[in-house]
């Protein structure tokens, strides 16, 4: 069986929040060290407050 996938479309800069909170997860979620799980999530709650609008773009998608 296949993965879905969904294709939206997206502003471009909006795409561009997306893809840099998911990298940066992907890099949280990977790191066995607590103290740099810690400093990745308030980078990444640091990165969302500053970028709302386009955050808050995605969570109507």
């Amino acid at each position: 069986m296949r993965d879905a996938q969904v294709v939206v479309d997206v502003p471009q800069d909006v795409a561009d929040v997306a893809d840099a909170v998911v990298a940066e997860l992907d890099q949280v979620l990977h790191s066995d060290r607590f103290l740099e799980r810690k400093f990745m999530l308030n980078h990444i709650d640091h990165y969302m407050k500053k970028n709302l609008d386009a955050v808050q773009q995605l969570q109507v998608l």
